[in-house]
């Protein structure tokens, strides 16, 4: 390249001193004792097309997770400079934080920081978690009232939230006619209870081989295959 700076220096007394210089023509020219021993430093420029010899460069400026760095380049020929960006480092991720928990009823929510810069780097769901009824309460549903003879259901506690059975409940024993009273009827349900003097619970009307009341067309037909069965001694 073509030289466009000049630095001289002289060896004098046991130091270095600056001597005038300049280049003119392309030609040096000093103005000093030519009998001291000298040092010149030429300054070259490198061509219009940028062929710069660049060196490995030094870091300015660290690059973080959050921010660019800085790396500058200096020329080896003609002692320019450039400077280039030096890329983002990588979030370091931490362990997931739960915003929202999921419910029976509810997705839920999280996200996850980087544990240098402490930014929100990541979020996702959580799916619904049949298990978790949160906060919803209970209620008791599907509850049946024993009669005098029909059986009863204590009741289902069920979540309010998404319906589920929390506690299932158990059968309860029918209650059986209660005595007859001076009207031979049963206190409870008001049916009508025969041999009141005997003090018998036997419905009114019932059968008389097995104590049960037959209704239907086809009742007779099982009064009279109960009393076949009498006969025989298989039935009172």
């Amino acid at each position: 390249g073509t030289a466009t700076r000049v630095k001289v220096q002289r060896y004098v007394n046991g130091r270095w001193e600056a001597v005038p210089a300049v280049i003119e023509d392309g030609f040096l020219v000093i103005t000093a004792d030519h009998f001291t021993p000298y040092e010149v430093q030429f300054t070259f420029s490198c061509n219009e097309t940028g062929a710069h010899t660049w060196n490995q460069g030094r870091e300015t400026k660290a690059a973080t997770c959050t921010e660019e760095g800085e790396m500058i380049y200096t020329c080896e020929t003609c002692e320019g400079t450039k400077t280039e960006p030096i890329s983002k480092k990588d979030h370091t991720p931490g362990e997931w934080i739960v915003d929202k928990a999921a419910t029976c009823k509810e997705a839920g929510s999280k996200h996850q920081e980087c544990t240098v810069c402490h930014n929100t780097i990541a979020t996702a769901a959580i799916a619904v978690d049949q298990m978790n009824h949160g906060s919803y309460g209970t209620s008791l549903k599907n509850k049946v009232d024993a009669k005098c003879t029909t059986k009863g259901y204590t009741g289902d506690y069920v979540c309010n939230g998404c319906g589920t059975i929390i506690t299932k409940g158990s059968e309860t024993a029918a209650l059986g006619h209660t005595a007859p009273n001076s009207k031979g009827n049963c206190d409870r349900c008001g049916t009508r209870l025969k041999d009141v003097d005997s003090g018998s619970n036997t419905p009114a009307g019932a059968c008389k081989y097995c104590g049960q009341v037959h209704t239907g067309p086809f009742g007779w037909l099982i009064k009279f295959f109960h009393s076949i069965l009498a006969l025989f001694g298989a039935r009172k």
